[in-house]
């Protein structure tokens, strides 16, 4: 990125008595960065007609987008250098929009960014000001799946289960303090974030430190207990930029099922089993029926 121009960035509104606006692109753009590409799809309004040549366009395009990509560049901390490409991101990516204006309403742009999940996962917590700068995006929320559980049986055990009444007592429910369990999105199973969950109260926070090991007990089948609605989270919410509480979380019913295996995956209802010492109680999933088989590769691994 070079040199800078008076465009800055705001929420555009329509200029009154503007006159009628020509529409620019999209012209689909990316850089290189050490996470991965970022991809930039920028579309305009301008008074003058576009150029002919896409090349140009997104050029124009580009230097209206100067403040923003000026702001990612201090918040990815490397130098960026956008040029345009052919077809759309190969993998999936956290997705935001901004909408960027000239100081007197010539001009409009919006820009949908799409930010390597490896980017968002890397950056270290934002200062005030720069959370402040970094507002004018808006974030698309990131589905994603609290893991309440995960066990190791043999293959008797696991075919008892598949019985409906069946229960699983859930051990990590058991534990002193609260309930540490393990959120991660349905795109970047790999960008994981242990936390705590009082389901009680259905109040889901942040758990500082590692996420929640894999199970080490003896058995051949490994198995998750997942909740069966998703969460949507905001990318602000993922980097902590939000106050402790990350959502409200209800206990309802769960999935259980096998990792990394094509087998049924069973709708359990969570149950609480009894106090704990200190007054909380544990957690049960009563297996109700099998959903049938799970697509293949559908349960990430932990």
């Amino acid at each position: 990125m070079t040199g800078s121009t008076s465009t800055s960035i705001s929420v555009a509104p329509q200029a009154p008595g503007r006159a009628a606006a020509q529409a620019w692109g999209p012209c689909a753009c990316s850089a290189d960065t050490r996470f991965g590409p970022l991809h930039l799809v920028l579309q305009g309004e301008m008074a003058a007609p576009p150029p002919a040549s896409d090349t140009v366009c997104a050029g124009v395009l580009l230097g209206q987008a100067e403040p923003l990509l000026q702001l990612l560049e201090d918040w990815l901390g490397e130098p960026l250098d956008p040029r345009p490409a052919a077809g759309g991101p190969a993998q999936a990516g956290v997705l935001a929009d901004a909408m960027l204006g000239s100081a007197g309403g010539e001009a409009m742009l919006h820009v949908r960014l799409q930010l390597p999940w490896a980017a968002l996962q890397a950056q270290p917590p934002a200062d005030a000001a720069l959370r402040e700068r970094l507002s004018v995006l808006h974030w698309q929320c990131v589905p994603m799946q609290l893991v309440l559980s995960r066990q190791r049986l043999d293959e008797a055990e696991w075919a008892t289960l598949c019985q409906p009444g069946a229960a699983l007592l859930l051990p990590e429910s058991m534990a002193g303090g609260a309930w540490r369990c393990l959120l991660r999105p349905l795109e970047a199973p790999a960008m994981r974030q242990a936390m705590h969950w009082d389901a009680a109260q259905g109040r889901l926070c942040w758990a500082d430190g590692e996420v929640p090991a894999q199970a080490e007990a003896d058995g051949p089948v490994t198995l998750e207990v997942v909740l069966d609605e998703l969460l949507f989270l905001t990318p602000p919410q993922l980097l902590r930029w939000m106050p402790d509480a990350a959502c409200e979380c209800r206990a309802g019913r769960v999935h259980v099922r096998r990792v990394a295996d094509d087998g049924p995956v069973l709708q359990a209802e969570l149950l609480p089993l009894g106090v704990r010492a200190d007054g909380q109680p544990g957690w049960l999933a009563r297996v109700e029926h099998a959903l049938g088989a799970s697509p293949a590769g559908s349960a990430p691994s932990w």
